[in-house]
């Protein structure tokens, strides 16, 4: 029987697994410093990262309210981090694509 703490916990595996396609695209990027400055690379995932954090808090708040503070407060903040780590991730990749197919 499916549980709003297994599908959270299933959210969370996603986010990891996101995580590490992201980390390492991003390492991929950056061995093609002819291609693009790293130390923008670098500062512009530093700032994503600060607005992934708050934009994950300000989302937890809402659905707090949404939900009344129940289970599906936590179900829904996790597949809104998942997300924020899937568009992220996609974004760095079609960017990686672009400089392989030069």
């Amino acid at each position: 029987m499916p549980t709003t703490l297994g599908g959270v916990k299933c959210e969370h595996a996603a986010t990891a697994s996101w995580k590490k396609l992201m980390d390492s695209t991003l390492l991929q990027l950056k061995a093609n410093p002819k291609q693009l400055s790293v130390t923008l690379l670098e500062a512009s995932q530093k700032k994503w990262l600060e607005f992934q954090k708050f934009d994950l808090a300000f989302r937890a708040s809402f659905y707090h309210i949404q939900y009344q503070g129940g289970t599906m407060t936590m179900a829904a903040t996790a597949a809104h981090e998942k997300r924020q780590f899937r568009e992220r991730t996609l974004y760095l990749l079609e960017l990686l694509e672009l400089f392989q197919e030069e």
